[in-house]
């Protein structure tokens, strides 16, 4: 079993060899560890004076071998994680490669081994854009974002490129300042040839760049006081030419520049045919830029500013719990603000329990101390420009979370596989930062909607039997696993050790072959096509992607569900879109001509045409995790009159059209107002109709509220049938509102229904489910009449309303005419509610009801399931529908109890069973002795009722770690009819 603590150190005390600082550092690190290899030949033996190496950022470390092979490298200890230690004899003709594990954390105990092999070469030629040879241009040989080889072309623009046959290459780069950019993409081993520009990983042919052009970017560095700061490091990163089959994903120092004494760098290398945004990133020690730095290729933009901060110190203590200092405890410490990046970091303690850490201003801070026996609660505060001193923490043990990771029914140990233990930050937490008061909280001049949130988090990865364990103190987690698996939350109080086990499905990916075809003819495969399959799980799962080779055809992974597969041309002329089932092993998809539709955008009241709005469409996608999307579509902007031309649609596919507003600092909108769809019957331009936008702010009417209250056409007889239930479930009773429905009186009914502001009527009504009965309506009209004279109330007269009370028994308890409590044409309100409060149903005591409930369960050796509900809430009622249905299942295992804030000492109960945040419907479940076992709160909050399959998963796992006598067959059951 792997044990997941917090990062160990190895402090050595003397360094072979000195540090060789190419730029940045001032110092060496203070913490470094010691590597220790030995080269040897194939046939085991020493090999002596042979350099070894590695390379990190900013940092390179040389050594020699000794006669017998051996050599000891010092490195910094925070980056041994990944690191690529290399070995080469004279020329390269031989050369060994070790990589150590991203889960590396201090240096290996044993000597690593670096076996000579002779070298694989990768030939290649470089050209410009015409075709002439490029001498002098740098070539680099990338594996894992390390660079492993480097060369440079001769006169011919030729060069041989040796590289370790143990690197598993991704790219091999070529160019020249001024010249031009060129890189092809290796797949990797397990790669399916998913695109036809990506390499296979043993080609041996010849390589051939085409440096085609440069744009030449200037990046203008000053401090926060506009002052010009002279040797900061920029680099540009992510890169990403056409027809290329991947993005260049490496920040190379050959794409690096130094800001001159005007604090001025020139970037010369960046590819004039840059398709995608490219980062640049700006560093100097003590310094942080005030937000990331993009050149967008498309904005005709070649000078970009950025401006640098300094980091800001936080200082504090650890303290043991008798009051001694702490000494060597990691302090971790997370950060976000409305910057692009958010902090993480950490330091130790020193001998006397201090600590200083030197972060990024204006962002909203978490830290907290860790080891595997002590810990302390975390200290949240929003940190500006000034330093955070006096943070301290007393120690106090910690809780061992422990437990097994498993896939599938057969439930297989999930060896090797990552879990994260997250801090806190569950929905509605009242850790975030919006739920500061305003005076603390972050400056926002550019009303960035963005979600603030410090995330700290333990990683590690399971033992071969998919155990874990983390050690953590008091507080509330959450936890993620392999894909697919359930992402439970729960608290940490006074336990010693805390057992929670995680389940994934098996691995939601499948292979799947397919071709693009000419719709007028099937026969003929498209080359060079684009294929995206979205899956209509979740939004959130892997797409299926592709392009098509020579003949039309693909092979990739596909996620296995039900996909919508999109296919378009090279040339972006054709297209087509196919639905593909969760088991389908092969598709192929037509593409032809696209429809261009062309139509008008006007207000829906005015009628008048809207200009300059922002207009989206796409092939709408109703996910299974309830959430949306709209997909293949485009974005535009309406014209003068509101013109407007969606191009590129599917002749025969639906498209939904949404007008967005409210815009971001991002530029994008932040709302969305759905004006209709369209559907193109064929190919080229077609006209629509003009589409009309309601504008948003407008709340519906009274009277367009009373109409869908009457709007039921089910008998009354059987709505007052259903809303007895319902009244039963809710602790209330039937109110039966006679009326035409537009009578003055009936409006001003409803008009108080509706009357949030005040509201006394409306919290009155909550004791009520209301029944409309329209009295106007011929048909209508004699389905009331049949009503009124089963029960035995009085229809109204014209102009009037009856409000009829009916009891559980469905008799009648009491009427009232309204014209009868109306004073000079108006509604008396607190005749009313007078009226309303002398018939509700009496409200029970929730201590009483919790009381009898645990009693109950106590003696029949059950669990209590509670419900938090509310009269206003409608998926209240749907579970409280569901829970009744299954009553005779859920009671094999538990005394099911239903509590609502009417209740008297209803809130009173509900807070000192719920410490979390979040909405209702909400459950918890609890041990006959009234402690919690789990409640309705998943990964991303309480779960509510659980229709979702998020829902569902997280109550599978409320009925599997609580039921004793339940089978898993009535257990399925129960979930099956949540569908």
């Amino acid at each position: 079993m792997l044990r997941i603590d917090p990062r160990a150190v190895l402090m050595v005390g003397w360094i072979s060899l000195a540090w060789v600082v190419q730029t940045g550092f001032a110092h060496p690190p203070e913490e470094v560890v010691t590597v220790r290899g030995r080269v040897i030949d194939q046939a085991g033996q020493p090999v002596a004076d042979v350099e070894a190496w590695v390379s990190t950022h900013k940092i390179l470390v040389r050594a020699r071998s000794g006669a017998d092979g051996s050599f000891e490298l010092s490195v910094p200890a925070k980056r041994i994680a990944g690191l690529t230690l290399q070995a080469a004899d004279d020329g390269g003709a031989r050369q060994a490669l070790h990589q150590f594990s991203y889960d590396q954390t201090s240096a290996p105990p044993e000597v690593v081994s670096l076996v000579l092999r002779p070298a694989r070469e990768i030939a290649l030629t470089v050209v410009d854009a015409k075709g002439i040879a490029v001498s002098g241009a740098w070539v680099a040989a990338v594996s894992n974002y390390h660079k492993v080889a480097g060369a440079e072309t001769d006169a011919a623009g030729k060069a041989m490129v040796r590289v370790p046959v143990d690197s598993e290459l991704r790219y091999v780069v070529a160019g020249k300042a001024d010249i031009g950019l060129d890189y092809f993409v290796y797949r990797g081993m397990k790669e399916l040839a998913s695109d036809p520009y990506k390499l296979p990983p043993d080609h041996s042919d010849p390589l051939h760049f085409v440096l085609n052009g440069t744009r030449t970017v200037t990046v203008c560095v000053h401090d926060d006081h506009e002052q010009p700061m002279v040797g900061v490091d920029v680099n540009a990163w992510y890169f990403e030419k056409p027809k290329k089959g991947d993005i260049l994903n490496t920040g190379l120092d050959e794409f690096r520049a130094m800001t001159d004494s005007q604090g001025v760098a020139t970037l010369s290398i960046l590819p004039a045919d840059n398709k995608g945004k490219v980062v640049v990133w700006v560093r100097r020690d003590g310094y942080v830029a005030a937000d990331r730095t993009v050149w967008d290729p498309q904005s005709g933009e070649d000078s970009l500013t950025a401006t640098l901060q300094p980091l800001v110190r936080v200082s504090g203590s650890v303290k043991l719990p008798d009051g001694r200092p702490a000494a060597n405890i990691e302090v971790l410490i997370a950060g976000a603000g409305y910057q692009t990046d958010s902090f993480h970091g950490s330091a130790r303690t020193d001998a006397d329990g201090r600590f200083t850490l030197m972060v990024n201003p204006d962002q909203y801070y978490k830290l907290v101390p860790v080891s595997r026996d002590w810990t302390a609660p975390p200290q949240r505060f929003v940190l500006r420009s000034t330093a955070r001193d006096g943070v301290d923490f007393t120690l106090q043990t910690t809780t061992r979370i422990y437990g097994r990771v498993t896939i599938g029914d057969e439930n297989s140990p999930a060896a090797n596989t990552y879990v994260q233990l997250y801090y806190g930050y569950t929905k509605d937490s009242d850790e975030y930062h919006n739920k500061l008061p305003a005076a603390e909280k972050l400056p926002n001049p550019k009303d960035d909607h963005k979600a603030i949130i410090p995330m700290l988090v333990h990683s590690g990865k399971t033992g071969d039997d998919g155990r874990f364990e983390f050690f953590a103190g008091p507080g509330s987690y959450y936890m993620m696993g392999p894909p697919n698996s359930e992402r439970p939350t729960f608290e940490i109080t006074t336990e010693r050790e805390f057992e929670i086990n995680l389940r994934g499905t098996k691995p939601d990916r499948a292979e799947i072959a397919g071709r693009v075809v000419s719709k007028n003819n099937t026969a003929h495969g498209v080359a060079e096509a684009t294929v995206e399959g979205l899956s209509i799980n979740s939004a959130a799962v892997r797409r299926l992607n592709a392009v098509t080779d020579k003949n039309g055809t693909f092979r990739a992974e596909r996620p296995t569900s039900e996909m919508i597969v999109y296919a378009r041309s090279s040339d972006g002329h054709q297209a087509g879109i196919v639905n593909c089932e969760a088991d389908d092993k092969q598709v192929d998809i037509p593409i032809g001509p696209l429809a261009t539709v062309r139509g008008r955008l006007i207000d829906d009241k005015t009628r008048e045409p809207l200009a300059d709005k922002w207009l989206e469409y796409g092939v709408y996608v109703k996910y299974s995790d309830g959430t949306s999307n709209w997909n293949f579509g485009g974005q535009v902007t309406t014209g003068e009159g509101g013109a407007f031309a969606l191009a590129g649609l599917v002749p025969g596919q639906e498209y939904v059209l949404y007008v967005g507003d409210d815009f971001g600092v991002k530029g994008g909108p932040r709302r969305w107002h759905n004006v209709g769809n369209v559907n193109a019957p064929n190919a080229g331009i077609v006209a629509i109709d003009d589409v009309a936008l309601k504008l948003p702010g407008l709340p519906p009417t009274i009277n367009e509220r009373i109409a869908k209250e009457f709007a039921i056409k089910r008998p009354h007889l059987k709505q007052l049938h259903d809303a007895l239930r319902d009244a039963r479930l809710g602790y209330q009773r039937v109110l039966v509102v006679s009326a035409a429905p537009e009578d003055d009186l009936c409006r001003q009914f409803y008009t108080m229904y509706y009357d949030y502001e005040h509201g006394d009527i409306r919290s009155a009504l909550a004791d009520y489910v209301l029944v409309a009965a329209d009295v106007a309506d011929g048909e209508q009209g004699s389905k009331a009449q049949k009503l009124a004279s089963r029960i035995g109330f009085a229809l109204p007269e014209p102009g009037d309303v009856t409000l009829a009370v009916i009891g559980d028994d469905g008799k009648l308890v009491a009427q009232l005419s309204c014209r009868a409590i109306e004073s000079e044409g108006q509604l008396d309100r607190g005749r009313l509610k007078s009226f309303l409060n002398e018939h509700a149903p009496p409200m029970p005591d929730a201590e009483e009801v919790l009381a009898q409930a645990l009693g109950q369960a106590g003696r029949e050796n059950k669990r209590v399931l509670v419900q938090h509900s509310g009269a206003y809430c409608g998926w209240c009622v749907i579970l409280s529908r569901y829970l009744d249905d299954h009553r005779a299942t859920i009671a094999k295992d538990y005394v099911y109890v239903k509590l609502d804030s009417r209740f008297r000492n209803g809130e009173t109960v509900v807070k000192r069973l719920r410490n979390e945040p979040g909405g209702i419907p909400w459950m918890v479940i609890l041990d006959a002795d009234g402690k919690r076992l789990i409640t309705s709160t998943g990964p991303n909050g309480n779960i509510g009722h659980p229709s979702s399959p998020e829902g569902r998963e997280h109550f599978a796992k409320m009925l599997r770690s609580t039921a004793r006598h339940m089978s898993e067959q009535e257990i399925k059951t129960l979930l099956d009819a949540l569908e």
